[in-house]
């Protein structure tokens, strides 16, 4: 950081972590647990678990994914720890990348990631095979990265903080990146990438990066036939609005090609695969052999307190829905739609129905809320009818949901 200017550290440093009180940081080794499945505990876990249908290739992929994560953990902080919702939601950003690998003809891309967070759409692109480049501000995070790609790709690993500056010496099929090094690539020639995806966070980024990241993605695409920038949302707005990230990426000659399900920009005038173009319309489940076998995610993520994140307890006191096993004792059954057998609300469901006063008070509510005004201003009614069935759907009971 000493040969940073005050920009670059302030362009990079986890802004919307720093205003919400998040901590990035991880002060010891075995705080480094914090970060293994963290930011996904309410992302609709009765629609991941109960709900949505995987292939037997994704249920694979993930039970890979898992069984490594456990493994670490277990080495690691002395007690395994099994992802509960991050390879879950990681399918979806998944199945879009591996659609466009489809339709560009390629078994192997080279992608670059911007802010992993805990790491589980980098893990599946490993498992599958990709080059896959990362990098993040949030040092508690990028500790757990660092770990988990190690623990999947092995000696095809390369640590960038071992090396001074990029070029690394060593070769790997999974690479990290520090991001003073990122912060600085304009120095040097970047690595060369396919797919440059930022999920979740361009919204929340300084405006100062959100400008390096058009540029930066701009000069890793410009080699690439295909020289895609992607993401399934910005984040939080709290820095950019959506209408932001368009202009900058449209400032460097990146244009908005695909702008439902997933946002996906392009180069300029070079010509689309048209099965890139189909993802407006919906993300193909990834499912190479064609079986007609569908799982629900509590099929392969079994769901035991002894191997919880450390954050579902506390939200699970809370009374937020959270995953829940039916082997828990004194843990009713709990149906495709989140009631018990007898039709009545598990103690979680019922906690959730706030007063309105309390909900009109939540912060978190609110700015769900304004980004939910946002998008419907930006997309019109009928994103939010889609968003209105799509919720309605995830408390139906399962056979009704999947007529």
């Amino acid at each position: 950081m000493a040969g940073l200017s005050n920009d670059h550290i302030r362009a990079f440093s986890p802004a919307t972590f720093a205003f919400h009180g998040y901590p990035a940081a991880a002060e010891s080794d075995a705080a480094v647990a914090r970060f293994v499945d963290t930011m996904q505990e309410l992302n609709r876990p009765h629609w991941y678990h109960q709900t949505e249908l995987y292939s037997r290739e994704e249920a694979d992929l993930i039970t890979r994914v898992n069984s490594a994560v456990l493994a670490e953990t277990q080495r690691a902080f002395g007690r395994a720890i099994r992802p509960w919702m991050g390879p879950l939601v990681a399918t979806k950003p998944f199945r879009a990348i591996q659609a466009v690998a489809a339709a560009a003809g390629r078994e192997r891309l080279r992608i670059f990631e911007i802010g992993p967070g805990s790491g589980y759409l980098g893990a599946l692109l490993i498992a599958q095979g990709h080059e896959y480049y990362s990098t993040d501000i949030a040092q508690g995070f990028y500790l757990w990265q660092s770990r988990l790609m190690q623990a999947l790709a092995g000696e095809d690993f390369v640590e960038g903080v071992r090396y001074e500056r990029w070029p690394y010496e060593a070769a790997g099929r999974a690479v990290h990146m520090p991001w003073w090094q990122y912060a600085t690539l304009y120095r040097d020639a970047p690595p060369s990438v396919d797919i440059v995806i930022c999920d979740h966070a361009l919204g929340e980024m300084n405006p100062y990066a959100l400008r390096y990241v058009a540029q930066m993605s701009k000069n890793m695409l410009s080699e690439s036939p295909l020289g895609l920038v992607m993401f399934t949302s910005i984040g939080e707005p709290r820095f950019n609005s959506e209408e932001a990230v368009r202009l900058n990426f449209n400032r460097v000659g990146l244009d908005c090609v695909v702008n439902r399900n997933v946002a996906v920009f392009a180069m300029t005038g070079r010509p689309l695969h048209r099965g890139i173009a189909a993802l407006a319309d919906s993300i193909p489940r990834y499912n190479p052999s064609g079986t007609p076998e569908r799982l629900r995610g509590r099929d392969f993520v079994p769901i035991n307190r002894d191997e919880a994140p450390v954050s579902f307890e506390f939200y699970g006191f809370l009374g937020y829905d959270v995953p829940e096993s039916a082997e828990d004792t004194g843990t009713p059954k709990v149906s495709g739609r989140g009631r018990t057998e007898d039709g009545e609300l598990p103690g979680s469901a019922k906690m959730q129905r706030l007063a309105v006063e309390d909900v009109l008070r939540s912060p978190s509510t609110a700015t769900r809320l304004r980004g939910v005004i946002g998008k419907t201003r930006q997309h019109g009614l009928g994103w939010l009818a889609r968003r209105v069935v799509v919720s309605a759907l995830a408390h139906l009971p399962d056979e009704t949901a999947t007529r």
